[in-house]
């Protein structure tokens, strides 16, 4: 059996304190006005046609933000762009307060009757752990164990010493959307939609919750005794900025490109944009995201671009 070395508790690593108060300084200036947004589209203000609006999945807010910059300076519209989750992102566009809604979760069939969507990469979630924790691997039911509260230390006989601390999602985010349909699991403040679901286990009340893939990463780093879930191009960026955080192996399969598009690899989903139909300007800037531009900026960013007709992913959805 693997032994911790040193304490692997929930503690903050000192070294690591001072950039993660910063870090929840900031997050907090910028989030109120988001979850204001979150709960009110109708807040993000009266679109006066001037400008590009793209809101939504804070995974494939980087993406855009990079092949934005390039579209600007190639057409001329001003594009504003800003996170808030992927339900934020469908709801400014049904509400025309935003031009493109990114979504970072499968669609509804409801949702794919009422806009015109693209597929401009696809993604893996990770599940993540402090790079302190000797932990290679974890199952599915080693997941629901976790999450659900049943398993509360890294290793028996170390209570207090190795307990886990939970990061979730929340509710919204196209994350847990996937975290929730790979456990089994769902968050303890969804209100369950059909009868059978007021029977399903819930993630433990005690989860930390996070809003962006930033805030999930700098606890996850921050206390030793963490595990969480995000997107694997985030992860890969912040593990080359030096942020100590380690990928899992999930059921024998790591978020690897490979793995992800042959469809072992089992939390994996597609990358959004959508718009209402009829929207010329929204639909231009899709379909740019599709151009060798646009994929680059996919792959450069971690993710994975999108395979050709008939690629293993289509086979496999």
């Amino acid at each position: 059996m693997m032994q911790c070395p040193g304490r692997c508790s929930a503690g903050l690593s000192v070294n690591f304190l001072l950039f993660w108060i910063l870090a929840l300084l900031f997050w907090q200036m910028s989030s109120t006005a988001v979850l204001a947004q979150e709960r009110h589209p109708e807040a993000f203000g009266v679109h006066d046609g001037t400008q590009l609006r793209i809101v939504g999945s804070t995974t494939i807010q980087p993406i855009v933000q990079e092949v934005a910059n390039l579209y600007c300076k190639q057409t001329g519209p001003r594009i504003l762009l800003q996170g808030g989750g992927s339900s934020f992102g469908i709801a400014a566009v049904r509400a025309m307060t935003a031009d493109i809604g990114m979504v970072s979760r499968e669609l509804t069939p409801e949702e794919t009757d009422e806009f015109e969507h693209v597929v401009i990469g696809y993604d893996a979630v990770a599940i993540i752990v402090n790079s302190h924790n000797p932990r290679q691997a974890v199952s599915k039911e080693e997941l629901r164990d976790i999450y659900t509260g049943r398993t509360k230390t890294w290793f028996p006989g170390q209570e207090g010493q190795a307990d886990i601390v939970l990061v979730s999602k929340l509710i919204g985010r196209g994350t847990l959307a996937i975290f929730e349909a790979y456990t089994g699991l769902r968050s303890p403040f969804h209100a369950p939609a059909v009868p059978h679901e007021q029977d399903q286990e819930t993630i433990s009340t005690s989860a930390w919750e996070a809003g962006a893939n930033l805030d999930s990463i700098l606890w996850v780093g921050g206390m030793r005794g963490a595990i969480g879930f995000v997107s694997i191009g985030d992860t890969q960026r912040f593990i080359r900025l030096g942020m100590p955080i380690r990928v899992l192996e999930v059921d024998h399969t790591l978020p690897i490109p490979e793995q992800v598009t042959e469809g072992t690899y089992p939390l994996r989903r597609r990358l959004h944009l959508v718009y209402l139909r009829g929207n010329a300007r929204a639909e231009e800037f899709a379909r740019f995201m599709l151009t060798t531009p646009g994929q680059t900026e996919v792959l450069e960013q971690g993710f994975i671009p999108v395979p050709a007709p008939g690629g293993p992913w289509e086979a496999k959805p």
